[in-house]
């Protein structure tokens, strides 16, 4: 059971999604069910978890203890187009990986949004400032990029900051 609380129209006025600088890399996220098996078994063996994509198309999850150093790799995703103008993304190369370290909790609570029957989701990486995933929610299906521009699509945004 999920509780829900109504918003009267006055409280959802004083709501605003955070601020948050431009993501360094964006991409598809690969299967939530495939994620969330990984991370329901690393989730025993550490308190935090490393996000890391690159734009090729990678992307680690990793986390570590004193006793393992466990990363699962994810290759050939869709990454996204961004701004190669921007500072913080034009002096470091394609292959360069981009990394969020993030609460296990949350990540793990992320990848419950399976049960929407997410269309697409995307995974934006601000390094050393949070990952935020954009779960678009409509017809069944997998669609790719193209189908981010559908009206008739719904969407949740998770944001979760990295763990100081």
């Amino acid at each position: 059971d999920v509780p829900v609380r109504m918003l009267t129209p006055q409280q959802m006025s004083q709501i605003r999604e955070p601020m948050v600088p431009d993501g360094n890399v964006h991409f598809m996220m690969p299967p939530l069910n495939n994620v969330r098996s990984i991370a329901e078994r690393m989730k025993g063996m550490g308190d935090r978890v490393a996000v890391s994509a690159n734009r090729e198309g990678e992307m680690n999850v990793r986390v570590a203890n004193d006793l393992v150093d466990i990363t699962t790799y994810f290759r050939g995703l869709e990454t996204l187009a961004y701004d190669t103008t921007q500072e913080h993304t034009a002096d470091r190369e394609a292959s360069e990986f981009y990394t969020a370290v993030v609460d296990m909790k949350h990540f793990v609570k992320f990848l419950q949004s399976y049960h929407v029957a997410p269309k697409n989701i995307v995974c934006c990486i601000v390094e050393g400032y949070a990952v935020m995933f954009y779960v678009y929610i409509g017809s069944a299906g997998y669609s790719g990029a193209a189908a981010l521009n559908d009206t008739a699509c719904g969407s949740l945004t998770y944001f979760i900051p990295v763990r100081q």
